[in-house]
C-alpha cells in the first residue's frame, strides 16, 4: 500500500484531471448551446441554419447566440467560484451548509456523548486535531467529512447513525471518515461538487424558467390586446426548455464524473478502518444495517451535488456515486482483521505480515527510525469499549473543588484555563509572577488557572498534550472574537520572562494549527518550492533538532547524517541554533514547499532526534509541531514509544 505522501499526492494529480473535466464539460455545455442557439437564429432569419464557412460564425444573426454563450460561461465560472468559496470555509461551514448541528463539547446525551468519546480516541490515536462533530437530525444511517484539510476538518453524523450503530459499528464508520481527512478526499470532494454545481447551474436555470417564471408571466396575461404576457410567458417556457435540454448533457457529465472520482476512494476508505480499528465486523455491520434501511435521503437542498461527500448515497438518485452495498461488503469481509499498514517505493522498509501498526516503533534501528514516516496519516485504535479516552491518572492529592480534567476540557469556560496552565512555568517564582499578570488582565480566569494548575503541572509530558488535543475542539466554540481576547492573555503568561522558549512556541504553533486554522482563509494555490530553494530554512530547521542531542560532537553528527536524507551536503551552520530563525524557517517552509518534498523533511527530522538512540518528550512534541505546520499529521503514540 501507499503511504500519506502517496495518497496526497494522487489526490493533488486527480485535482488536475478534475480542472480538465470541468473544461471539457463547460465547452461541451456552452457550445452545444451556442450551436442551438445560432440555429434558431439562423432559421429566423434567413430560412436556413447552414454554416458555410468559420466566416458564417460572427454573422450579425448570430449576435444573441454569442451573447447567450458568454452569459453562459460566466454564470458557470461564478457558480462554481461561489460553491468553491463556501466549501473551502472549513468543515463546519459545510456540515451547517447541510444541516447539522455542532454537538456541544458538553453534552450529556448518551449517544452523542459516545460519538465525542470515538471521535476522541481516533483524533489522539492519529495524531490529528479534534475535529468539530455535527449531528444531521435525520433517521438514515450516514456520515461524511468536510472541510480542505485535517486541520479545519469536521465530522457530521446523522442521528439514525449514532442512535442505531452499536460501538464497533460506529468506529469503523468514523474510521472510514478518518481516512477521507487523511487521504485529502475532502479537497477533492470540495472542487467536485464545486465543478458540478456549475456545469449544472444551466439546466436549474431552464428548469426555474419552466417551472415557475413561464408560467407565472402567462397566467398574468390578462387576455387584453395590449397584454401580450402569455406570449412571453410560453417564449420563457421556450427559452427554459433549451436550457434543460442543453444543461441535462452537463448534468450527465457532471454526475459521471462525481461518480468516477468517489468510488474506488470509498473502497480504499473502508479498507482503511478496517486497518485502524483492526475489526472488518465494524464497518461491515454498519453497511449491513444500512442495506436493511429505508435508506431515507438527506433532507438537504445540498444532498443530490454534495452526494460524493457521505458514507452511503444521501440522495436518490439514477448514477450513484458509491459503490454498490453488497460489494463494499464483500470487499471487507475479505480483509483480514489486523491487516497491516505498509509502506512501498518510499525508501522505508515494508512491515512484516501480521505486524501490528501501533508497535513498529518499539522496535528501533537506524532504518527504522526513517520508516517512522509511515506512520503518518495512520492510526491503530483496539476495537474494545471505553467510555471516556485516558489522559492519565489524576494527582494523588487533587485540590478540593477542581473539575476532572476531562470535564475541564469539554468545558468552554475551563479549557482556555488549561492551555494557560501547560504556558506556566515549572519555576515557582516565575510561575507566580505570570499568575499575578493573568490576575491583572482578568480575575476570574486567574482563579480558574489556580484551580487547575496543581492537576496539570502533576502529569506527564505525554498526559498533558493529550489534553491539550482533548481541549482544542472547545476553543474552536469559543469563536474567534472571543479567542482573540483569550489569546492576550496566553500572550501576558509567555511574555512574563521576556522570552518565548522552545516549548511556548510549540504550543503557540500547535494552537495556530489546530484551532486557529478554523477561522482562517487557506490559499488556492498549491505549494512549489523544492527542497534545494528552501535550503537555508531546513537547514535551521535541522540545527534546532540536532542541539537537543546535547553536546557539540553529538548534535554535529546528528544534523549531517539528516541532512543528507534531503540531498544537501553536510556542514553544520555558523553559530548556535535560534529560536525566531526555528519559526521563520518552519513558516516559510509550511507555506512554500511541494507535498512530496515534505517526505524528505520529516524523515530528516525523525533521522535527527534518533540519531543518539534516545528521545526526549520535548524532541516528540517538537517534531510533531513540524508535522503540523507541513500538513502532516504524526501519531503521538508511537513515536514517543521510539
Amino acid at each position: 500500500m501507499k503511504d500519506f505522501f502517496d495518497h496526497q499526492e494522487r489526490a493533488r494529480r486527480s485535482t488536475w484531471w478534475l480542472g480538465l473535466f470541468f473544461v471539457l464539460g463547460v465547452v461541451g455545455t456552452v457550445g452545444s448551446l451556442l450551436l442551438l442557439v445560432g440555429a434558431i437564429a439562423l432559421v429566423k432569419a434567413k430560412g436556413s441554419a447552414s454554416v458555410e464557412s468559420v466566416d458564417d460564425l460572427v454573422r450579425p444573426e448570430l449576435g444573441w447566440a454569442w451573447a447567450v454563450a458568454g452569459l453562459a460561461t460566466v454564470v458557470i465560472l461564478v457558480v462554481s467560484l461561489n460553491r468553491l468559496w463556501q466549501l473551502s470555509r472549513g468543515g463546519g461551514a459545510v456540515a451547517e451548509m447541510l444541516g447539522g448541528r455542532l454537538v456541544d463539547r458538553r453534552t450529556t446525551d448518551p449517544a452523542e456523548r459516545r460519538l465525542l468519546n470515538i471521535v476522541d480516541e481516533m483524533a489522539l490515536a492519529s495524531g490529528v486535531p479534534v475535529p468539530p462533530v455535527y449531528v444531521l437530525e435525520e433517521s438514515s444511517i450516514n456520515a461524511f467529512a468536510a472541510g480542505t484539510t485535517h486541520a479545519d476538518a469536521a465530522l457530521g453524523v446523522t442521528r439514525g447513525c449514532i442512535e442505531q450503530l452499536d460501538r464497533d459499528e460506529l468506529q469503523g464508520v468514523i474510521a472510514h471518515e478518518f481516512s477521507h481527512v487523511f487521504h485529502a478526499d475532502m479537497r477533492i470532494n470540495a472542487r467536485t461538487a464545486a465543478a458540478i454545481a456549475g456545469i449544472m447551474a444551466i439546466a436549474t436555470i431552464g428548469y426555474v424558467l419552466v417551472r415557475f417564471v413561464g408560467p407565472s408571466i402567462a397566467r398574468s396575461g390578462g387576455g387584453g390586446r395590449k397584454n401580450n404576457g402569455a406570449g412571453i410567458g410560453v417564449a420563457i417556457i421556450l427559452v427554459g426548455l433549451v436550457l434543460m435540454v442543453v444543461g441535462f448533457g452537463g448534468s450527465l457529465f457532471g454526475m459521471l464524473m462525481q461518480a468516477a472520482m468517489s468510488r474506488q476512494r470509498e473502497y480504499l476508505a473502508d479498507a482503511s478502518a478496517v486497518q485502524y480499528t483492526r475489526n472488518p465486523r465494524g464497518i461491515a455491520g454498519a453497511l449491513r444495517k444500512i442495506k436493511a434501511s429505508s435508506r431515507a435521503p438527506i433532507h438537504s437542498s445540498h444532498a443530490r451535488d454534495m452526494n460524493h461527500f457521505f458514507f452511503a448515497n444521501a440522495a436518490e438518485r439514477w448514477l450513484s456515486t458509491h459503490p454498490p452495498l453488497e460489494e463494499r461488503i464483500r470487499r471487507i469481509e475479505g480483509l483480514p482483521a489486523d491487516a497491516p499498514v505498509v509502506v512501498d517505493g518510499t525508501g522505508t522498509p515494508p512491515v512484516e505480515e501480521g505486524f501490528d501498526p501501533s508497535q513498529r516503533f518499539n522496535r528501533y534501528t537506524q532504518e527504522g527510525a526513517r520508516g517512522l514516516v509511515g506512520a503518518i496519516g495512520t492510526m491503530s485504535v483496539a476495537p474494545v469499549a471505553q467510555t471516556t479516552p485516558s489522559i492519565a491518572p489524576p494527582p494523588p492529592v487533587p485540590l478540593e473543588g477542581a473539575p476532572s480534567l476531562d470535564d475541564a476540557a469539554h468545558d468552554p469556560a475551563m479549557a482556555p484555563a488549561i492551555i494557560a496552565c501547560l504556558l506556566l512555568s515549572k519555576q515557582s517564582a516565575l510561575r507566580e509572577r505570570q499568575l499575578a499578570m493573568v490576575a491583572g488582565v482578568q480575575a476570574e480566569w486567574a482563579r480558574r488557572v489556580a484551580v487547575l494548575a496543581p492537576s496539570i503541572l502533576a502529569l506527564e509530558a505525554r498526559a498533558r498534550w493529550e489534553l491539550f488535543d482533548l481541549a482544542c475542539p472547545t476553543l474552536i466554540q469559543v469563536g474567534p472574537g472571543p479567542y482573540r481576547a483569550i489569546r492576550q492573555a496566553w500572550e501576558q503568561i509567555v511574555r512574563a520572562d521576556g522570552s518565548v522558549c522552545l516549548e511556548e512556541w510549540t504550543i503557540i504553533n500547535a494552537l495556530r494549527c489546530h484551532v486557529e486554522s478554523q477561522w482562517s482563509t487557506r490559499p488556492i494555490g498549491e505549494p512549489r518550492l523544492r527542497a534545494r530553494e528552501l535550503e537555508t530554512e531546513i537547514r535551521a530547521v535541522l540545527w534546532t533538532l540536532a542541539a537537543g542531542a546535547g553536546s557539540s560532537e553529538r548534535a554535529e553528527r546528528a544534523f549531517n547524517a539528516s541532512i543528507v536524507l534531503v540531498r544537501m551536503k553536510p556542514g553544520v551552520p555558523q553559530g548556535r541554533p535560534s529560536l525566531e530563525a526555528f519559526a521563520t524557517a518552519i513558516a516559510r517552509i509550511g507555506s512554500a514547499m511541494r507535498f512530496m518534498d515534505r517526505r524528505l523533511l520529516v524523515s530528516a527530522c525523525l533521522e535527527c532526534i534518533t540519531n543518539d538512540q534516545r528521545v526526549t518528550d520535548q524532541e516528540i512534541e517538537l517534531v510533531r509541531a513540524i508535522c503540523d505546520s507541513l500538513g502532516c499529521p504524526m501519531p503521538r503514540l508511537g513515536l514517543s514509544a521510539a
